[in-house]
């Protein structure tokens, strides 16, 4: 599927959901309009070309289907994404989707208050989503995906167990450690598809090896 094709369905979709996410009570048209276009794509090559690009191929995810919520479970859905163990299935949610979004470009505000820096991990988190929204939001909804195969891969337990002395990592970290592993898996995708380098198109300036500790 070609990437003017994925972007101008996630537009789409974006525009609905961003409707839903500022309204208290959706009206009944604008939530089955949601519910139509989600239908549509789970019925075309759009979820095909998510799971291809970004599902497969990781440990753990073995038979794992991409399909968009819709309706009231889109509007009733708190996450991005959430995973079905039982029917394996990755939901995506546009409007959780588009609500993730607008917290990262939120963070580019909120990390300058004092709140945000009395804990280094919630700081380091806001900081890196302050970066992240650089990236349009098409890429945004291809690394919350990511994160959510992250975290059905188990990618922050498979190997930092602790052993020999090594502590392991608070679970407070985890929500930074999968978003810098889907950031991670994004760039091969990109590159590797389009012959793109992530940081140098959208000025993506972080380098996780400077944020190890509280001293920054």
């Amino acid at each position: 599927m070609a990437p003017r094709t994925l972007s101008s369905t996630w537009r789409q979709f974006e525009k609905l959901g961003r409707a839903v996410a500022k309204s208290r009570r959706p009206a009944s048209q604008l939530v089955a309009e949601l519910d139509d276009l989600s239908e549509r794509a789970n019925r075309s090559k759009f979820v095909e070309a998510l799971q291809t690009l970004f599902v497969e191929g990781h440990p753990g995810v073995d038979g794992v289907r991409v399909q968009f919520a819709g309706g009231r479970q889109a509007v009733e859905m708190a996450e991005p994404t959430q995973f079905d163990d039982g029917s394996r299935v990755i939901l995506v949610n546009p409007v959780g989707v588009v609500r993730f979004i607008d917290h990262c470009s939120e963070c580019v505000a909120e990390m300058k208050t004092r709140e945000a820096r009395e804990s280094f991990l919630r700081y380091r988190l806001c900081a890196y989503q302050a970066e992240l929204s650089k990236l349009p939001s098409h890429l945004l909804l291809f690394l919350a995906l990511l994160r959510q195969v992250a975290e059905v891969s188990g990618v922050t337990r498979s190997d930092r167990r602790a052993a020999n002395g090594a502590t392991q990592e608070p679970e407070e970290d985890r929500p930074y450690l999968m978003l810098l592993w889907a950031f991670k898996h994004l760039e091969a995708v990109l590159r590797d598809v389009k012959g793109v380098n992530l940081r140098s198109e959208y000025r993506i300036l972080w380098y996780e090896s400077d944020w190890v500790s509280g001293r920054r």
